[in-house]
């Protein structure tokens, strides 16, 4: 969707191009390897150092997660600066994201993505009582292995209606699970 939406923006052909590389991938059965790096991070720390964090669209909080208070939980502080925090789940969670308008959290946690309403309304924090978005279980995907939990290896699209999920399905290999309006509507 990306080299669709850039090639009609800017007039360019990196779609076709990207299919017809996606259709050589397929048939010569190649594995690809491909790495992210999360710039939104502290450069200071080394990556296994990082805590999955996450800058609010608006670029004044970060959510991260921490295991302080026994096991994983996702918590917001103000960004820069820190000080002041809130914990978010309430039943464990890591790998957050906000929403691209900054009014909901989304994590993983105990086999299932996890929603959040926040507001920022007065230059204050706060969420709402978190809710289930999809259980793993009724994707036959695992979302509690220590691939998706620790390294956020999902996204939400631009609009919030899909989800896009990479899991391991056998040690060599990944599948990619796209799951449309996940608990929007319904």
């Amino acid at each position: 969707q990306a080299t669709h939406r850039i090639d009609a923006d800017l007039g360019t052909e990196y779609h076709p191009r990207l299919l017809e590389y996606l259709r050589e991938v397929q048939d010569r059965d190649l594995a690809l390897g491909i790495a992210m790096t999360d710039a939104k991070g502290d450069r200071s720390l080394r990556p296994h150092e990082q805590a999955n964090p996450d800058v609010s669209p608006d670029g004044r909080y970060l959510a991260y997660q921490s295991d302080e208070s026994g096991r994983p939980e996702i918590y917001v502080s103000p960004y820069p600066g820190g000080g002041r925090k809130w914990q978010v789940s309430a039943a464990g969670g890591a790998s957050p994201i906000w929403n691209r308008r900054g009014s909901e959290l989304i994590w993983a946690a105990d086999d299932a993505i996890w929603s959040a309403p926040v507001t920022t309304e007065r230059g204050e924090f706060a969420a709402g009582s978190p809710r289930i978005l999809l259980r793993g279980a009724a994707l036959g995907t695992d979302l509690v292995s220590g691939a998706i939990y620790y390294n956020r290896m999902f996204d939400l699209s631009t609009d919030g209606s899909r989800f896009l999920i990479v899991q391991s399905v056998v040690p060599e290999r990944n599948e990619i699970v796209y799951v449309e309006n996940p608990g929007r509507g319904a």
